[in-house]
């Protein structure tokens, strides 16, 4: 969980493939899976890549 543009580089970085040193957040790893819950501030700088496929 992650909310303001203070947040957005960090969750860029532990997002993009960073190790756990680089971004100790980048170490969460979920059974099933990972749910992160960012807010629009904190998602802004995260790559186009991470974004689900448009649904048209």
């Amino acid at each position: 969980l992650a909310a303001g543009e203070d947040k957005a580089n960090a969750a860029a970085i532990a997002l993009s493939g960073a190790g756990e040193v680089q971004a100790p957040a980048a170490g969460a790893y979920g059974r099933s899976r990972t749910l992160w819950l960012l807010d629009a501030a904190a998602a802004s700088q995260l790559p186009p890549e991470l974004y689900p496929p448009a649904v048209a």
